[in-house]
């Protein structure tokens, strides 16, 4: 009934818009149009006349990152006024445009403006055109020539005014906006730099044999296409599944998108115009942009799609490439050159990838209350790609005519970890038929990270059957489709998981018994590989566990370097006992040695306590990335993050120079050594002050770690320290004059002039190098309360 419907509003359409008198129109500047261009009988029966350029009602909103809500207005056909707009010629332009129906002010315009302005300085331009896209469908696919043309001018007004490239443009546009933007690269003749089509139009488009009349690969310099709605007309898709670009992506196979329902058996009205069937596959059409605005803050799990040439073949584990192979991959990313993991450039090919069916779709968000309850539990902030193709063994043997029934049951799975977390998820929605001998692949987005994954468990029920008492599994391959970010696999990871006997998987009804399968090569090397793998993987756990160490040891180093070299000196006779300068007391066999091995040791175990410390703090700052709304801030603190890294570095480097260096008993020597304390003392110094400032925001702002006040405290303690320590060490050498930096003429202080001074300096030495290991006691107690190590790459 719906179809028939739908068919007798498309003729009333054609009926009323044929009598059309005209046969062309001419708008200057924008070029002539008649009713045969691009007319198809099949594809294409009806071609109306654009509307002109003022009917469009189109208005270009200039935004840049000093102006994201309060916009400026662009003319598209004169520069007169571009000088004194915020336009800022030194950035990239990004421009944006809607579809059918649509206006500048749809939610996901601004929601895709600000996620681009957050993460990168840029020129938005958010055209609108509602005049020419609130109409009849056909004669809004009319309109699309003229308001591309439109935006074809304002770019190549905008190059001659500021003298900048057509390389730093990229245009953007959805649905019918898809063909709109590829209007406006035709009119340029394909010098744009990039042209992004989401779920471009398919009615009235696809199927043409003129490559004019759409968005197409020599539009841009390179194009890409995230196709999410292309099912026939007749099922009520809005897309395409046609190439048209360098890249097209087919998330969960372009067709239909999870969680959108079933759109064939949904009633929708329908009033006599298509507006109505534009709305219902809203769901589809619109997971295209939803999907491009997600990846614009890249994932821990690079959203990777593979080549393949059907979405059956993805499905059936067949494109499981190497990522490093030419053309075989390539990773949804709004801000990079192209999607390319590898940049070479190919048209008409398809990739595939599967999404989550809720948003968030590449990743998973953390539930803030769980992280104010308990940091030790393990949620993740990534959804991984797996193809998991469960196999079924030959058990016929078993069954009189050698013929063994298939299994009519629902299957769930769960996945564990190395640290016993466990993530369920059903592998049929509903009962289906297992037969004998026979693969059943699926594709999944899970949380489970897949280097860390250890064990699975599978569990069976036997609904109406009565009979059957086991599953006949012969084994499950887990494939991951997606790798991390920092990643050095570039490739998909296949884990092999067997029963560890072969007498079939018993179903839940037998005392609710949930059987485990083990990661392993094949039915002989079970216990071996899992003994094995269980022994690499909980070794390499253990480590991340124990990463306190470090602190810990820096604690305990900077300790013996205060105190041990002092009592050797004192014992040998060296230095009376009166407080000397620590590379005093350090500066003598047999402490020298000592002294010297400390702090080169201490150097690399201060920085890898520094490295450790800011994957810590990384972490903290990725669990609120997509959820913070002041994400300048953010960006903020993890420049301080990274920042404080450096600082370390320098502190460490003063250190070997310290431990090179120890002889003063000439000028140049001395001014050596001298800088090397200067960057080893002031380099901690800023360092704890850092720390102290990001313990603080993530305890106000994310509720992160305790309130640090003693870090607080004993940074400014450090710093009255440090002050005291270099004045008084100023004075004593402005009062001893150049004698002061000889080691030997010190050995016997404090007798001589300056005595008072002096001994201010080496106490407060001393006190500076307690409350150095001070801190990384610190350190030590909030990297040792940390739990979630397993989830960080290193």
């Amino acid at each position: 009934m719906m179809s028939k419907q739908f068919i007798f509003s498309l003729i009333l359409i054609l009926v009323i818009e044929c009598n059309a008198n005209l046969t062309s129109v001419t708008y200057p500047g924008i070029g002539t149009f008649t009713l045969t261009d691009f007319y198809d009988p099949i594809y294409r029966p009806i071609v109306l006349l654009p509307q002109s350029p003022e009917d469009m009602n189109a208005t270009f909103y200039l935004y840049t990152p000093k102006n994201v809500n309060n916009s400026d207005i662009l003319d598209w056909n004169s520069t007169d006024h571009y000088e004194s707009t915020i336009f800022n010629p030194i950035l990239n332009t990004t421009i944006i445009t809607h579809g059918w129906r649509g206006s500048s002010q749809e939610s996901w315009l601004h929601k895709l403006k600000n996620s681009l302005l957050n993460v990168e300085d840029l020129n938005v331009i958010i055209v609108g055109w509602p005049g020419g896209a609130k109409t009849e469908y056909t004669q809004a696919v009319a309109n699309t020539r003229v308001i591309g043309i439109m935006i074809g001018i304002l770019i190549e007004n905008l190059a001659n005014k500021f003298n900048i490239s057509f390389d730093s443009f990229h245009l953007i546009g959805h649905s019918l906006g898809g063909h709109v933007v590829g209007y406006a690269g035709k009119h340029l003749d394909g010098r744009i730099g990039r042209i992004s089509g989401l779920d471009p139009a398919g009615p009235f488009y696809k199927g043409l044999n003129y490559t004019e009349a759409r968005l197409w690969h020599t539009d841009a310099k390179f194009v890409d296409v995230i196709h999410t709605d292309a099912q026939p007309l007749i099922k009520f898709g809005m897309g395409m599944y046609e190439t048209c670009g360098h890249v097209d992506i087919y998330p969960n196979g372009g067709r239909t998108q999870p969680g959108c329902g079933d759109q064939e058996n949904d009633e929708i009205p329908i009033i006599g115009e298509i507006v109505d069937l534009y709305q219902y596959s809203s769901c589809n059409h619109g997971r295209s942009h939803e999907y491009f605005i997600e990846s614009i803050t890249p994932p821990i799990s690079r959203p990777v799609a593979y080549l393949c040439d059907s979405y059956d073949s993805f499905q059936n584990g067949k494109c499981t490439w190497n990522c490093q192979e030419p053309n075989k991959c390539v990773v949804m990313d709004p801000l990079a050159d192209s999607y390319h993991v590898n940049k070479t450039f190919t048209q008409g090919k398809r990739y595939f990838m599967v999404t989550a069916g809720e948003e968030p779709y590449f990743r998973k968000k953390i539930p803030i209350q769980l992280l104010f309850q308990n940091l030790k539990k393990k949620y993740s902030i990534t959804g991984y790609q797996y193809l998991i193709d469960l196999i079924m063994a030959n058990h016929s043997d078993d069954y009189i005519g050698g013929i063994a029934p298939p299994l009519l049951t629902e299957v769930e799975l769960r996945f564990i970890n190395q640290d016993g977390d466990v993530e369920e998820f059903n592998f049929s929605e509903k009962s289906e038929l297992f037969e004998d001998e026979t693969e059943y692949p699926r594709l999944f987005s899970l949380d489970t990270n897949p280097e860390q994954l250890y064990e699975m468990e599978i569990k069976w029920s036997r609904g109406i059957d009565t009979i059957t008492t086991k599953m006949n599994l012969a084994y499950i391959n887990v494939t991951a489709l997606s790798f991390e970010s920092d990643s050095d696999r570039m490739q998909p990871m296949t884990l092999k998981f067997m029963p560890i006997t072969d007498d079939g998987i018993p179903n839940d009804d037998c005392d609710g018994l949930i059987t485990t399968i083990t990661m392993c090569n094949n039915a002989n090397d079970v216990d071996d590989n899992k003994a094995s793998q269980s022994k690499k993987q909980r070794l390499y756990s253990s480590i991340k566990k124990h990463l306190w160490i470090f602190p810990l040891t820096c604690f305990i180093g900077t300790l013996i370097i205060t105190i041990v070299p002092y009592i050797l000196s004192v014992y040998y006779g060296y230095t009376n006992k009166i407080f000397p300068l620590i590379s005093d007391s350090g500066g003598y066999p047999p402490g020298a040695s000592l002294f010297s091995s400390f702090l080169i040791i201490g150097a690399i175990f201060t920085t890898l306590t520094a490295w450790i410390r800011y994957k810590q703090v990384k972490y903290y700052l990725q669990l609120h990335w997509k959820d913070d709304q002041n994400i300048n801030q953010l960006k903020y603190l993890r420049s301080i993050n990274w920042t404080l890294v450096i600082y370390m570095i320098f502190s460490s480097f003063g250190m070997i120079i310290l431990a090179s260096f120890r002889s003063t008993e000439s000028i140049a020597l001395a001014i050596i050594h001298s800088i090397g304390a200067t960057l080893s003392i002031f380099g901690d110094l800023l360092y704890t002050t850092g720390t102290a400032y990001l313990c603080w925001k993530l305890y106000r702002i994310y509720h992160l770690e305790t309130k640090p006040i003693t870090l607080i405290v004993l940074t400014i303690i450090k710093m009255i320290t440090a002050m005291i320590f270099t004045l008084n060490f100023l004075i004593s050498w402005y009062m001893a004059g150049n004698d002061f930096l000889d080691a030997k003429y010190r050995s016997k202080w404090p007798y001589g002039h300056s005595r008072i001074f002096f001994l201010i300096t080496s106490f407060s030495e001393t006190i500076l190098l307690i409350l150095i290991s001070i801190g990384f006691l610190c350190l030590f107690n909030r990297i040792r309360k940390f739990n979630d190590w397993n989830k960080i790459r290193f």
